[in-house]
């Protein structure tokens, strides 16, 4: 259910004139997100514990958070694997290990 309310922000944004390569699209995002799905934020905090948005995923690795690229996240959705949720997370834990294996 998530999923498709941020589906659905996304899609606001977008016909609204949001351009997801610009920062003020993630703060308009992110604002919306605490509003419809406040249970996904860390009390106190202003990111989610897992964001499941368009261009930005973060996964708690631990204390750290992963942040995906636009275009990390455009090739999940173009492998089809954006709108299923246990995929999407595979994905993001593979690109999080890749990441930490280049350090």
């Amino acid at each position: 259910m998530d999923s498709k309310i941020v589906k659905q922000i996304d899609e606001t944004l977008t016909e609204e004139g949001w351009n997801p390569a610009e920062e003020e699209y993630w703060d308009e995002l992110d604002s919306r997100l605490q509003q419809y799905l406040p249970h996904r934020y860390n009390q106190g905090k202003s990111r989610p514990r897992m964001q499941t948005s368009a261009g930005r995923e973060m996964a708690n690795g631990g204390s750290q958070n992963f942040t995906l690229s636009a275009e990390q996240v455009r090739a999940m959705k173009d492998a089809g694997m954006w709108d299923d949720l246990a995929k999407r997370n595979k994905m993001i834990r593979r690109y999080y290990d890749e990441s930490r294996r280049r350090v």
